[in-house]
């Protein structure tokens, strides 16, 4: 993963942030609290500072391509999250990318 500083206006682009999959009585899911989770670990170690919680609608299909669209908010603005599952390994874990949007929500 490369290090950067980024404004909270530039958009950030992470990588392989690690989620175990949860293999239910359909396809293979990854929880929406994981992803919430990981996705705010993975923000806050490109920044260098805490991100604020990111929201997710649902859990996210463990599919290679899948995507989702979640929110992060700090009290006064909020940006959408784009979250893609960029593979699926044998470990039972998916890496994702994680994509802010460069303007605010609204």
């Amino acid at each position: 993963m490369r290090r950067k500083m980024v404004s909270r206006s530039a958009p950030v682009a992470l990588g392989a942030a690690l989620l175990m999959l949860m293999a239910g009585c359909g396809a293979a899911t990854l929880s929406q609290d994981e992803v919430q989770t990981q996705a705010q670990q993975a923000l806050s170690e490109q920044v260098g500072i805490e991100a604020p919680p990111i929201n997710c609608p649902s859990d996210m299909e463990a599919k290679v391509g899948a995507e989702m669209t979640c929110t992060l908010s700090d009290g006064e603005t909020t940006y959408e999250v784009y979250i893609t599952v960029t593979a699926l390994n044998d470990d039972n874990t998916a890496n994702f990318d994680i994509q802010v949007a460069d303007t605010p929500v609204g």
